[in-house]
């Protein structure tokens, strides 16, 4: 269920591989209005295909997990939870390759760092307990935590707003909505 889901996650790295670069330039040149506006419109990028093949890989999940062995298929509900924090990590688009590559990458370490420590905890006091469904609310947890402490390190130290809920100021349609 684990790996399977994981496949979301995917978009995150194609997205942040492909943007990173971008961001350097944008921010050596000193054009603050147009690396927001690609910062934004890499979020846009993470969030919304990550919740496109979330909820495919959902709708699919009990035929995929069949595939490895039907014993497999009582992780289904393992998919659910373990979807949650990967949603809230592509809420934040690329966060982590934004932090790097402007210079934050001591406080995406440590944010890293804590959120596989908490990762650990949870895992010790959740799966004696709830076995599997413990376990994957450990790594939702876990992982859902690192992606808000990413998105507030950006909002403090860069003054960016990595959230898929943030508007673009200036923007060029009537509706206020992010134009991708």
């Amino acid at each position: 269920a684990a790996k399977t889901m994981s496949l979301v996650m995917f978009v995150h790295y194609a997205v942040g591989s492909a943007v990173a670069n971008r961001i350097s330039v944008l921010n050596t040149r000193g054009d603050r209005a147009a690396l927001e506006a690609f910062v934004r419109d890499a979020v846009h990028w993470t969030f919304w295909p990550s919740l496109a093949a979330a909820a495919l890989l959902l709708a699919l999940g009990r035929p995929l997990l069949w595939l490895f062995s039907p014993q497999f298929m009582d992780a289904y509900p393992v998919m659910f939870v373990l979807v949650a924090g990967f949603i809230a990590r592509a809420a934040v688009g690329p966060a982590e390759y934004v932090l790097n590559v402007l210079g934050e990458q001591r406080l995406c370490a440590a944010v890293l760092a804590t959120s596989a420590v908490m990762s650990v905890a949870l895992n010790f006091v959740l799966v004696p307990r709830f076995g599997l469904i413990g376990a994957a609310c450990a790594t939702s947890t876990a992982i859902a935590f690192a992606a808000a402490m990413n998105y507030f390190v950006a909002r403090s130290t860069l003054g960016l707003d990595l959230g898929v809920w943030a508007t673009r100021r200036g923007c060029d349609n009537s509706s206020g909505a992010p134009t991708l």
